[in-house]
């Protein structure tokens, strides 16, 4: 028969200690510990997520804001043109001055301005040969002057104001050497900031937004607001007031955006119009390693429409001139691409867009973001 060892009173102790005191102390230890990580965890990601809200909240507020001004301002330039337009309209009724502007003419017909007075530039591309070229028109337009001047100072957006002809006259501030510039062939007409303001994309006759495209004068990325000059319902003109992307971005970028965010213009039905830098290196991350990104552009480049529709508008007398297409570019063949003719859309390279420049040459850029409209907001 087994005999127990009696029980030392330390002993008992300590074992009544544990089951009394130490395991459910340990249990509820345990539990609170539990719980404060769970509620700890909980109230974090609370206050990550106010944070988060009211930083949106602000940011929204402020891109409001920012969106409001920057539509105020294009609002502004809308009135400029406006004026501009009714102010040239009125010019071109009035009987020319005496003494006419000092023009050059070139070898192939091209007439220009060959330096700067001070006033616009004149250039009277040589699709409309010298022979015809209205030179009582260019005196009207002369006594604009003063006032394009006037306007491009006071108002910062304004990289210049213009008055394009149905017959290929380009009467622009400030002055530039236009031959080097412009074809010598150029058909205005075909030009996206001449026909979106026509009879048949603007029946309205009210101030028009282009596209963001690249300038022939030189300007870099741009948009337009654009209006139609009348004379009865012969449409003797347009005219227009150029802003510069470059200008928004500079506003747009004064716009504090937390996690790493920027901000991006957008048209009302969220096309990009203007994207900044920190956009562009987003994007060139998306993009092929073998299609180097350079520049994202919001729009197209002012390349002629392969339309032969600015000829109707000419006199019957006129022959019919169709715009030619540029000859097949050996830079686009070794790379891999075909020619991107604007207006044939089906003929753009998957990755890149390959585009004709006012020199003549082949220039790769890359892919377009959507086309943009008009007024702006900003997400």
């Amino acid at each position: 028969m087994s005999t127990k060892s009696p029980l030392g009173l330390r002993q008992w102790i300590w074992r009544a200690f544990v089951q009394s005191a130490l395991v459910p102390l340990v249990l509820v230890e345990t539990a609170l510990i539990a719980i404060y990580l769970l509620t700890n965890n909980a109230i974090r990601d609370a206050q990550i997520e106010h944070l988060r809200e009211t930083a949106l909240t602000d940011l929204k507020v402020a891109a409001n804001l920012e969106s409001r001004v920057i539509d105020e301002q294009l609002g502004q330039i809308s009135a400029l043109t406006e004026l501009y337009r009714n102010l040239t309209a009125r010019a071109l009724e009035q009987e020319p001055p005496a003494q006419r502007p000092g023009l050059a003419l070139s070898a192939d017909g091209v007439r220009y301005t060959p330096r700067d007075e001070g006033g616009a530039a004149v250039f009277y591309a040589n699709s409309t040969p010298a022979e015809r070229q209205d030179l009582d028109k260019v005196a009207r337009l002369s006594r604009l002057d003063p006032l394009m001047k006037e306007l491009q100072a006071r108002h910062p957006l304004v990289a210049s104001l213009y008055f394009n002809s149905w017959d290929s006259l380009n009467h622009i501030y400030p002055w530039f050497l236009t031959p080097d510039q412009y074809p010598h062939d150029m058909v205005i007409p075909n030009y996206n900031f001449y026909y979106l303001a026509d009879a048949e994309h603007n029946p309205a006759r009210e101030v028009v937004w282009t596209d963001v495209y690249l300038d022939p004068a030189g300007h870099g990325w741009m948009m337009s607001a654009i209006a139609p000059v009348y004379r009865g319902d012969f449409l003797e003109g347009v005219s227009g007031v150029d802003i510069t992307v470059s200008g928004i971005l500079e506003q747009i970028g004064q716009l504090h955006v937390p996690w790493n965010g920027y901000a991006m213009l957008v048209s009302r039905d969220l096309n990009i119009m203007a994207l900044p830098q920190d956009g562009e290196a987003t994007s060139a991350s998306t993009n092929s390693p073998t299609t180097p990104m350079t520049r994202r552009c919001a729009g197209k480049s002012s390349s002629p429409r392969t339309s032969t529709s600015s000829a109707a508008r000419r006199p019957a007398s006129w022959p019919r001139r169709s715009p030619s297409r540029p000859p097949a570019c050996s830079a686009c063949s070794s790379a891999g691409g075909r020619s991107w003719w604007p207006g044939t859309p089906s003929t753009r390279p998957a990755g890149t867009c390959w585009r004709w420049s006012t020199r003549r040459r082949c220039s790769p850029r890359p892919t377009c973001l959507p086309r943009a409209i008009s007024r702006s907001a900003i997400c």
